[in-house]
């Protein structure tokens, strides 16, 4: 079973906050299911990275915090945002692969999820 959500954009919401330096960590994680045999692997990806300036960004995915511009770092899953470098907008991709089950029906279900969602962070007024 696959599924793909693209979330429609919801013009009242708020922007997120940057009082500090904010670190986005980027990683692969792996849930167990509670109720279920099974588990789910979620994996977060930037798809997009735009400075303030409306540009796309490039993000460098190496070991060492790399400098796209100042204020805005990157290394291996990780994103580094400072005030002066807002607003920065990132596009990502959320993709779930998971595994479930069915003790009732003796079914293995495997399932993919997609979606894909904007978030724009801003300095603190």
């Amino acid at each position: 079973m696959t599924q793909q959500s693209v979330p429609q954009p919801f013009h009242g919401a708020q922007p997120q906050t940057v009082t500090t330096v904010m670190q986005l960590i980027l990683r692969r994680r792996h849930h167990e299911a509670q109720c279920y045999d099974g588990g789910e692997t979620t994996t977060l990806i930037v798809e997009k990275l735009v400075n303030r300036a409306g540009q796309t960004l490039t993000p460098v995915w190496g070991k060492d915090w790399s400098e796209l511009e100042p204020g805005l770092r990157t290394k291996a899953d990780a994103i580094e945002i400072h005030p002066a470098a807002c607003p920065v907008c990132i596009s990502f991709k959320q993709e779930r692969f998971g595994r479930i089950y069915n003790r009732r029906t003796y079914e293995d279900e495997r399932y993919t999820v997609t979606d894909v969602f904007e978030v724009c962070y801003r300095a603190a007024e």
